[in-house]
């Protein structure tokens, strides 16, 4: 299946912080994944991403999980109080280029708070980065094909189908703490580059050398491919205990 693209909602009203703010982020999939930069502070010092790139690697699996996975809108606060400046017409960019769905709701009602120039500035640059890390990510899966969904507490592992113009190949994505094979989050001077496969033997083999796959719930999207996923760790006589893994998760399809 396609990867569909989310929307992407800018507003520029905030409650205090420290009252209930109806901008939180949240991990109901109901309802919008959002950003405070007063709350995201708590979990990550955008001020400064080199101090505490693990936390950020962390949100940014949390994100890309919600947008991409759960396929949850993102709002994002974006400062009114100056004119458009250069930041907005990048994201502006960013978004057309990347295929995202950019709304604007932005209240005319006086604000409760807003940030300084300075900080309004260190916000925008981070909303640009994750923006354009999305679009990234969006642009990676475009060509791909959701084969499986490999789950744990720690971590989940998207297993991918690529097409290309005359052959097929085959790759996953990681959201976890600890990156296998590849970094998830880009920076602004590295692409994200996919471990690629030329078949799905081959690719269930090099994660089952890496991973102890007894450990994660598998949710296959074609019966085919799930049937090849369990004569692999078969044939390649896995450690653990292979016939609870296939009764915990083989499906009926």
């Amino acid at each position: 299946m396609k990867t569909q693209c989310p929307k992407i909602i800018l507003v520029n009203k905030l409650e205090d912080s420290s009252k209930s703010s109806s901008i939180r982020i949240s991990k109901n999939a109901n309802i919008p994944f959002a950003l405070d930069p007063i709350l995201l502070l708590e979990k990550v010092d955008w001020l400064n991403l080199g101090s505490s790139y693990g936390a950020f690697h962390s949100f940014y699996g949390e994100l890309f999980d919600s947008l991409i996975l759960d396929q949850r809108d993102l709002v994002v606060f974006w400062p009114t109080n100056t004119p458009p400046d250069q930041y907005w017409f990048d994201i502006l960019s960013i978004c057309d280029s990347a295929g995202l769905k950019l709304e604007t709701a932005f209240s005319q009602e006086p604000k409760p708070y807003d940030l300084p120039e300075n900080l309004s500035v260190s916000w925008k640059r981070f909303v640009e980065f994750l923006l354009k890390s999305i679009g990234e990510e969006l642009a990676t899966r475009i060509s791909s094909e959701e084969i499986a969904v490999l789950t744990n507490q720690q971590e989940s592992i998207v297993l991918l189908r690529n097409k290309n113009r005359d052959s097929l190949s085959y790759s996953f994505l990681v959201n976890s703490d600890v990156s296998i094979g590849f970094s998830l989050v880009p920076t602004e001077h590295d692409d994200i580059q996919l471990p690629e496969y030329s078949s799905f033997v081959e690719l269930i083999e090099n994660l089952n050398n890496e991973l102890d796959l007894s450990l994660f719930q598998v949710n296959f999207q074609n019966s085919g491919m799930e049937k090849i996923y369990f004569n692999t760790l078969r044939n390649q006589q896995s450690h653990f205990n292979l016939i609870n893994h296939w009764l915990n998760n083989y499906s009926v399809n």
